[in-house]
């Protein structure tokens, strides 16, 4: 476990500034008073008749409009109008473009190039129960180039480092790390740089995760103004640098709180994060120097709100006049930040024990070795059907079970005498060796248990006794127990039976408290790391296998590989193998000659399954645009598109990433387009070209 990041340790002496304490320590907060040279103060609440949603929204000036975005799902809202009070009336339209299930957050309008950048974050499997931990987090960014009228993902700017991990069931470690998600975007132009301040979320997986068992911590990372449009320009800050990316990288905690909003006050001079209903000031977001905290009660009901200043409409610089607003709750009030000095509570954050293991490569986008596969997980849950048990025993299935995995629910077999037994028949899915996990309630009244499946031991004994459980429900504690490996050589139905072996001298009983079974499949076979490079300058094409058009090796300048009959249609290359999932091709494409008279194009092809069905990145003649489309079945969908300026005659660097659903079309080292499908997961590489002499070379791929 990674035991460092950041620890604002607060004090009562003004601006003293301890950046960079990077340690945990467990506790709870300590409150002191303390004078500040500045008040924040809330004026009377004024109830909204617009807005909605479940997100902080997000404003930006454009061409003479104020414009305000806020909303979740495949679409999201949008006004404008010339002052804010025309917000009230102005018509609602609808975004679309965005991705099932984001959360739209932030604007920015980025004069010099006309574009609108929007800030969105996920919440995947946010419904599967009520445990925390189910889910897991990551932020987007989205552009438009038509007044919001629709928006186009540029991709994922911030990830934790091990969220592709879907919930806890799948994590062995006590802490699970479920990602970035609340937000606020700032843009600091006079700096040149755009911050994402986002709370990063965990879960103590042996308590209840929404109870006393979850902890947020505000953390940031920010891009140049200039590269909004490069998803891995954004850099999480770290141990006091911006070294760290913020697509599953190391990030350093600013604050235990959740949900900051951050904004420059002109009057004062300083930078303020307002969270849960307390504030802290910095100087510099280059150094992250934030001061001690402290409360103010105006803001209690203010969860998820934006500042706003009503004279120039920023919602980044905040002078005299200005509002404090959540369009989720649909009310607003003025804002006011002056100098005069007032007693405020102080607040030292604390942090868990133990943090996040970091680098972990399910998100760590620059690990270099060769991932393993997510093992498949089984859980069978102790409340199924038992078939045989001890005759005149009891069972209760409720919720009797603490900090249970289950949702709550749990089985309790009232055993009284060694020898007391109950058997469940459980369905394996999958033949081959699996980890095997016990999740068991203890108590002062609990047994011993032996496993044996099929007929044979699986493992030693287990007690359940605990006398005194450090955080009791019910009275019991909680346990997972490592119960080694077992193989499974066929699949189907299979015998667990628990007997009780006998109890600790100081139980009062020989109970057994049941939550799930969880199998862990350790035999599952990586698929084939992408690996290929060809130059040819062996003066040959070997592996290459081609479909239609004229394809041989050539010379330009080197040796080369040219699809040479401009009037050919949908002409391939193909190389590779079918099986491979995730990986980034990239080659030179040269086009000495388009057919003047038809619909041509060049480009390359991943994920190939066979002529009806691939992924294809490509720049068209005819319309002048680079493309990405699927063929299914035979028929073509556009996913993403853009106008785009390409000369024969010369080199360009075309380059498509896959990961998972994510897609993304590279030229000449810019990110041109991405598009999200999940049509193929697997399949060979290609080179394309479509009524068009070209040449290919320098192909790789990894």
């Amino acid at each position: 476990m990674r035991n460092q990041a950041v620890r604002l340790w607060s004090s009562v002496l003004l601006f003293v500034f301890l950046v960079c304490t990077f340690t945990f320590e467990a506790g709870t907060a300590h409150a002191t008073t303390a004078n500040t040279p500045y008040k924040t103060t809330m004026g009377a609440i004024t109830n909204m008749t617009w807005g909605g949603g479940d997100a902080r929204p997000g404003f930006a000036k454009a061409n003479g409009y104020l414009y305000s975005v806020w909303g979740r799902g495949n679409a999201f809202k949008m006004r404008k109008a010339t002052t804010y009070a025309g917000l009230e009336t102005a018509t609602e339209n609808t975004v679309t473009g965005m991705d099932a299930a984001d959360w739209v957050v932030g604007l920015y309008y980025d004069n010099a190039t006309s574009t609108f950048y929007v800030t969105a974050h996920v919440e995947y499997d946010y419904f599967l129960g009520s445990v925390a931990a189910h889910h897991y987090r990551k932020i987007k960014m989205y552009k438009s180039t038509d007044g919001l009228a629709t928006v186009t993902k540029v991709g994922d700017i911030i990830t934790s480092d091990n969220s592709d991990i879907h919930g806890y069931v799948d994590y062995t470690g006590n802490y699970y790390d479920f990602g970035a998600g609340d937000h606020n975007f700032f843009v600091d132009e006079a700096g040149g740089y755009a911050y994402i301040f986002y709370a990063h979320a965990w879960a103590d997986l042996r308590s209840q995760a929404f109870a006393d068992g979850m902890f947020k911590s505000e953390r940031v990372a920010r891009a140049p103004i200039s590269q909004l449009g490069d998803p891995t320009a954004w850099k999480n800050f770290y141990l006091g640098t911006w070294n760290e990316p913020g697509r599953g990288g190391n990030a350093s905690d600013l604050a235990d709180g959740t949900n900051g909003y951050v904004f420059y006050s002109s009057v004062i001079g300083k930078y303020l994060m307002v969270y849960n209903n307390t504030i802290a000031s910095a100087t510099s977001l280059t150094l992250q120097d934030w001061t001690p905290l402290y409360t103010n009660p105006d803001m209690t009901w203010f969860y998820y709100a934006t500042a706003l200043d009503m004279d120039t409409f920023s919602p980044y610089i905040i002078g005299s006049n200005a509002i404090y607003l959540e369009l989720t709750r649909r009310r607003s009030a003025p804002l006011t930040v002056t100098n005069t000095v007032t007693n405020r509570t102080v607040i030292e954050p604390t942090y868990p024990a133990e943090s996040v293991p970091d680098n972990n490569y399910g998100w760590d986008w620059n690990f270099t070795g060769t991932p393993a596969p997510k093992p498949l997980t089984y859980i069978i849950s102790y409340q199924w059907p038992y078939q045989t048990h001890t005759a005149g025993i009891g069972f209760y299935s409720d919720y009797t079970v603490p900090y249970s995995i289950n949702y709550g629910f749990g089985m309790r077999m009232t055993s009284t005498a060694v020898g007391d037994y109950v058997q469940l028949t459980v369905n394996v899915p999958t033949a081959g060796t699996y980890k095997l996990y016990s999740y068991n309630a203890t108590g002062p009244g609990a047994g011993d248990f032996q496993l044996a499946i099929d007929g044979v031991n699986q493992g030693g004994s287990v007690s359940l006794f605990e006398a005194s459980p450090a955080h009791p429900q019910n009275g019991l504690g909680y346990k997972k127990t490592d119960m080694g490996t077992v193989t499974f050589t066929t699949a189907g139905n299979h015998t667990f039976k628990y007997t009780v072996t006998g109890k600790n001298a100081a139980s009062t009983g020989y109970q057994l408290y049941f939550d799930v079974i969880k199998l862990v499949n350790t035999t599952t076979t990586p698929p084939p790391t992408p690996a290929f490079s060809d130059n040819f300058e062996s003066g040959t094409a070997s592996g290459w296998t081609t479909t239609g058009g004229t394809w041989a090796v050539g010379t330009d300048g080197s040796k080369v590989y040219q699809q040479s009959n401009s009037a050919a249609s949908d002409t391939h290359a193909l190389n590779g193998n079918a099986a491979w999932t995730n990986y980034t091709l990239n080659t030179k494409v040269k086009v000495d000659a388009f057919d003047p008279a038809g619909y041509a194009g060049v480009g390359i092809d991943a994920r190939y399954q066979d002529a009806n069905n691939s992924y294809n990145f490509q720049y068209y003649k005819l319309t002048g645009e680079l493309k990405i489309q699927k063929k299914v079945a035979g028929v073509f969908t556009t996913l993403a598109t853009k106008n785009y300026a390409f000369s024969t005659g010369t080199w360009y660097n075309m380059k498509a990433v896959l990961n998972g659903a994510n897609l993304e079309f590279w030229v000449n080292g810019n990110l041109e387009l991405s598009a999200t499908d999940t049509s193929f997961s697997s399949g060979k590489i290609g080179l394309n070209a479509h009524r068009a002499n070209a040449k290919f070379d320098d192909v790789t791929v990894q």
